[in-house]
């Protein structure tokens, strides 16, 4: 009998240990445009593994600016990118908890083109 107490003992201790390393923790922020000060909608919003740089999860912010990803225990690297905006990465964040990163300054990408040329042609 003390056989089977003891291992009901090990299979509970196991279920927790379990249901605590599954635990997802919330990662937000809001994204605004430095220049202009007004959010920027549909930023990509990339979560990587800060060992390895793959892809664990992402997201996009809405017409706010706001952004939020559930992601698990770990180290990560957080990119944001966005069209004519530098890439802004904020590396080696530890989650063990929720985190709020609160108000994020994107910079417009200071590569412009100098000359455009426009070449039309008619059909004959």
């Amino acid at each position: 009998m003390n056989n089977v107490k003891n291992i009901y003992l090990i299979f509970l201790t196991l279920m927790l240990f379990q249901g605590i390393s599954a635990q997802n923790f919330v990662i937000q922020g809001t994204v605004i445009d430095k220049e202009t000060n007004t959010p920027l909608e549909y930023c990509t919003i990339s979560v990587l593994d800060a060992i390895n740089n793959l892809l664990i999860d992402g997201s996009i912010s809405d017409p706010s600016g706001n952004f939020s990803v559930s992601i698990k225990k770990g180290t990560y690297t957080l990119k944001i990118e966005h069209i004519s905006f530098e890439p802004l990465f904020i590396e080696n964040i530890v989650v063990d908890q929720n985190r709020n990163f609160g108000t994020i300054f994107m910079e417009i990408t200071s590569n412009q083109l100098e000359n455009i040329e426009v070449v039309g042609e008619k059909t004959e």
